[in-house]
């Protein structure tokens, strides 16, 4: 896909030019205790409502927007898929968690998607408009979009 010229591992710095927001759980940037709390010590209940929250936005995201998961076939090959269903979509990017990193891209909102294995998971984009609303997705499922501190 020649819009995303920016994943091939040649010009993967460049993506420092884009706009860049973490997608999290959190309503803030965690302090160095608060992350321990959270990373090593967070209860049931509370990774019950993460998980909850994450598969209610991947579900959104897999049904509302035209994502194109991203393979990288060798360092210089970069191959973009389109989900075979909704449901196969959100399913993949719920059992992601365990040290897995899933790439989507967004054609239309010209952004890409990446998803770690923490509550935090990055977006960069090229235009603040276009990107809206991948944004109200975040928003609508009870994420919090983070700029840059």
């Amino acid at each position: 896909m020649a819009l995303f010229p920016v994943l091939d591992s040649d010009e993967y710095e460049n993506r420092e030019e884009w706009n860049f927001l973490a997608i999290t759980v959190f309503d803030h940037w965690l302090s160095q205790d608060e992350a321990i709390r959270y990373f090593d010590h967070r209860t049931d209940n509370e990774q019950a409502s993460f998980d909850t929250t994450w598969s209610n936005f991947y579900q959104l995201l897999a049904s509302e927007l035209d994502p194109y998961l991203v393979k990288y076939r060798s360092p210089s090959r970069v191959v973009f898929k389109e989900p075979k269903s909704v449901e196969l979509l959100a399913s993949r990017l719920s059992i992601a968690k365990d040290g897995s990193f899933i790439t989507l891209v967004f054609p239309e909102q010209r952004a890409i998607y990446e998803q770690y294995y923490d509550d935090t998971h990055l977006l960069y984009f090229e235009c603040t408009e276009k990107v809206k609303p991948l944004l109200d997705l975040v928003k609508s499922s009870g994420l919090y979009s983070l700029s840059r501190i």
